[in-house]
């Protein structure tokens, strides 16, 4: 029997599988942002897998247009790409104040770093176990550990007190607010997450 024509497979884009390639693209700048905030030169490190993320999150959401179903609720998919890409491009912004300003990261704003590139590293495992429960579990211990970023940053800004130079005071507390804002973006990123399991199971 000769099938009509107007019968069609529904178009299903592995859109997992590219927020997952996203998520490796953002972890590369998080990866970068670590070895700059230990005093390691970054380059151009950061400039190009940002472009290349940016790219990989249009790719995700042109997918989650297109796709008949998702193994999420499309929203959600729409979300964690979106926070992904704020996620890397905080990062770049973080650094390129801090090489415009010429004031390389102290102690404090390290801790503030290494913190959300840690925190990060468990979302990144969370996106790849999607969507299974494993990834919510993983997204809320994530969340947690950004305390830690809150705290360096109480520090820091009382550490300001004690600088002697007004200059210097005022670049490195753009350099803190500009941390804060990265550990912010992790944080939603880890919230959407449990938030996109927890919704399906």
């Amino acid at each position: 029997m000769k099938l009509p024509k107007t019968w069609f497979l529904p178009h299903n884009p592995d859109v997992l599988g590219l927020l997952r390639d996203q998520a490796s693209t953002v972890s590369e700048v998080m990866t970068a942002l670590a070895g700059w905030a230990r005093g390691e030169p970054t380059g151009g490190e950061l400039h190009t897998p940002v472009l290349v993320q940016s790219a990989e999150r249009r790719e995700v959401l042109m997918a989650v247009r297109e796709a008949f179903s998702t193994p999420l609720e499309a929203e959600d998919v729409f979300e964690l790409a979106e926070r992904l890409g704020e996620i890397a491009e905080a990062a770049y912004m973080l650094v390129r104040e801090s090489d415009l300003s010429r004031t390389p990261p102290d102690d404090h704003l390290s801790a503030m770093v290494l913190t959300s590139v840690t925190a990060f590293d468990l979302l990144h495992e969370a996106l790849d176990a999607l969507p299974a429960a494993s990834a919510a579990v993983a997204a809320d211990t994530a969340v947690s550990s950004l305390d830690a970023a809150e705290h360096a940053y109480r520090r820091a800004i009382a550490g300001l007190e004690t600088e002697p130079d007004p200059r210097r005071e005022m670049r490195l507390r753009e350099l803190y607010r500009r941390a804060e804002h990265l550990a912010s973006a992790v944080q939603r990123l880890g919230r959407r997450t449990w938030y996109a399991v927890c919704k399906i199971s």
